[in-house]
C-alpha cells in the first residue's frame, strides 16, 4: 500500500531496496523501513523549508542496492513539490510495528543456518545487512560466533577489535588463538569480501544473495585460497522464497550477468568467440590451410564450409566476416566449435584426397546458397546502423536536423542536398581533425551552420559491394 514516489523509477527502486532488506532478515526490514520514515520525515521538513530533497539523500539511502540497480545520471528529473511520497508517514507507524512482531517471532531462515553450524565446519556466513549480522549472532544462540560488520567486530555478545577477529579465521602456522578464543565460526557484510585471506574456514554460506556474480566471487575467494587447511571448501547458497524471487529476480540477474563476459568473448567461457578457430589451426597444422573442395569417405553425411564476406573499402579490400559450418543432410547449419572440430579433425585423418563428384557439388552448393544470402542480409542491415557519435557530433547533427526540417518547408532543394549531405559526414566515424572541427561547431548555429556544413567533405561510405567468397567444401560421404 506504500507509494514511495511520484517518479516511477524511485518508487521501485525504494519497493526494491525494502523487499531485499526484507529477503535479509526482519530485523533488517525493521531497519530499512524505519530509515525510509527518516528520510520521508527529513523530505517533510525540506518540504517546509521550501526545498526538496534530493538525488544524493535518496542514494544514502537506497545504499547498494541503488547503485547495483540504477543509473542515476539517466532518471529525468521530476517536476513536482518532491520525488518521495510524503502521504506514506501515514501507513508506516502500522507497518512498522507488524515488521516488529515479524522480528520477535521465528525465523525459519535463521534456523536452517543453525543446523547447517550445528556439523562442526568453520565457517564464513555472509549477509548484506548490519541487522542481520545482529539478530543472528543473537538468534543462533550457540557459542562461538564471531562477528564483523565493518565498523565493529566481536565474539559472540563481546566487541573485540576487527582486526583480532578477523586474524583468528586467518591460516597461520603454529597460531592456535582461534582454538584458544573458541571462535568457530564468522558472520560477516561483505566489507570484509575484498583482500583478505580467510583460510581457516571450510565453508561459505551466501545467506544473502549478492547483485553480482562478482561479488559472489569476491566472497568465494576468502576461503578458496593457496594455503587452506582444507582439501575442499564447500559453498552453501540460502535461495530467497519464490515471491521474493519472483519480483527481485536476484537469481535471474547472476545468471544473466554471469554470461556477460563470455558474451563478450572474455574468460575461458568466452574463447569460442575468438580463440578457438587459432587453437584448431595449431591442433591440425598449417598445411591444411589451403582452399578447395574434396570428398571425406568417412560420416555422418553432410557438408563443411568456410566462406568470407569481402567489400572494397577505403583504399583496399576489406574481409567483412568469416563463417565455417556444418550443414547436415536435414538442412540444419551449425557453427558450434565442438561440431566444426570434429569434422575438421576427421577430414586431416584422411591421407588421400579423393575429387568432388560434380552433382554433388552442385547439390551441395545450393543448400548452402541461403545460409550466405542470411549472412549477405545481416550485413547490409548493419550497414545502415548508426554509430556512436561522441556528444560533439550529436549536437551538430541536432542543428543540421533543424535547418533540413527548415530547408524542407522552403522547398529549397539545393539546400536540401548539402545540409543531408553534411549531416552523413557528421553520423559517420572521424579522425582526431575531423573531431576537432565537430567541436567547434557546437557552438555555431542559423546561417553560419548551414555555409560551415557545405564545406564539411561528404561521407565516405564504410564499403562497397559485399562478395561472397567460398574458402573450402568438405563433402563427408560415409563408405
Amino acid at each position: 500500500g506504500l507509494a514511495f514516489s511520484r517518479s516511477t523509477p524511485i518508487a521501485s527502486l525504494v519497493r526494491t531496496v525494502l523487499r531485499h532488506a526484507a529477503s535479509s532478515s526482519p530485523p533488517a526490514l525493521v531497519g530499512a523501513l524505519r530509515r525510509y520514515r527518516s528520510l520521508l520525515l527529513h523530505a517533510r521538513d525540506a518540504l517546509a523549508g521550501g526545498r526538496r530533497v534530493d538525488r544524493a539523500e535518496i542514494r544514502r539511502f537506497t545504499g547498494q542496492a541503488g547503485d547495483q540497480l540504477m543509473m542515476w545520471e539517466l532518471l529525468p528529473a521530476v517536476e513536482c513539490e518532491g520525488e518521495l511520497e510524503l502521504a506514506d508517514l501515514d501507513r508506516l507507524d502500522s507497518l512498522l510495528l507488524e515488521a516488529q512482531r515479524w522480528a520477535a517471532g521465528p525465523d525459519p531462515k535463521a534456523e536452517r543456518l543453525r543446523r547447517l553450524l550445528d556439523h562442526g565446519v568453520s565457517t564464513l556466513v555472509f549477509v548484506a545487512r548490519r541487522e542481520t549480522v545482529r539478530h543472528l549472532r543473537d538468534r543462533l544462540r550457540m557459542r562461538g560466533i564471531a562477528w564483523c560488520t565493518g565498523d565493529r567486530a566481536g565474539l559472540d555478545g563481546a566487541t573485540l577489535p576487527r582486526g583480532t577477529v578477523l586474524d583468528w579465521f586467518r591460516e597461520r602456522p603454529g597460531d592456535e588463538s582461534a582454538a584458544r578464543s573458541g571462535a568457530r565460526h564468522l558472520i560477516v557484510t561483505d566489507v570484509v569480501a575484498e583482500g583478505l585471506d580467510l583460510q581457516r574456514a571450510g565453508r561459505v554460506v551466501h545467506y544473502d544473495l549478492p547483485w553480482t556474480p562478482m561479488r559472489m566471487e569476491q566472497r568465494d575467494g576468502r576461503a578458496l585460497r593457496l594455503g587452506s587447511r582444507h582439501p575442499r571448501v564447500q559453498v552453501v547458497r540460502f535461495a530467497l522464497p519464490t515471491a521474493l524471487e519472483r519480483s527481485l529476480r536476484i537469481e535471474l540477474a547472476l545468471s544473466r550477468k554471469r554470461g556477460l563476459p563470455a558474451a563478450a568473448g572474455l574468460g575461458p567461457a568466452g574463447r569460442r568467440l575468438w580463440r578457438w578457430r587459432a587453437e584448431l589451426a595449431e591442433a591440425l597444422g598449417s598445411s591444411l590451410s589451403r582452399g578447395g573442395t574434396a570428398v571425406v569417405p568417412s560420416g555422418p553425411p553432410g557438408v563443411l564450409a568456410g566462406f568470407g564476406l569481402h567489400a572494397a573499402g577505403r583504399s583496399t579490400e576489406v574481409r567483412l566476416g568469416f563463417a565455417i559450418g556444418w550443414l547436415d543432410q536435414d538442412g540444419r547449419w551449425s557453427e558450434d566449435e565442438e561440431t566444426v572440430a570434429a569434422r575438421l579433425t576427421a577430414a586431416a585423418a584422411i591421407e588421400a584426397e579423393s575429387p568432388a563428384d560434380p552433382a554433388r557439388l552442385a547439390s551441395a552448393l545450393t543448400a548452402l546458397a541461403p545460409r550466405v544470402r542470411a549472412r549477405l542480409r545481416v550485413l547490409a542491415e548493419r550497414r545502415w546502423s548508426a554509430g556512436d557519435c561522441d556528444g560533439a557530433a550529436r549536437a551538430v547533427a541536432a542543428g543540421l536536423q533543424r535547418l533540413i526540417r527548415e530547408a524542407a518547408r522552403r522547398r529549397d532543394a539545393p539546400a536540401l542536398h548539402l545540409l543531408e549531405r553534411a549531416l552523413g559526414f557528421v553520423a559517420g566515424g572521424h579522425t582526431a581533425g575531423e573531431g576537432m572541427l565537430l567541436e567547434r561547431l557546437v557552438e555555431v548555429e542559423g546561417t553560419e551552420l548551414a555555409r560551415a556544413a557545405a564545406r564539411l567533405p561528404p561521407p565516405t561510405p564504410r564499403w562497397g559491394p559485399v562478395e561472397a567468397r567460398l574458402a573450402g567444401v568438405l563433402l563427408f560421404v560415409p563408405g
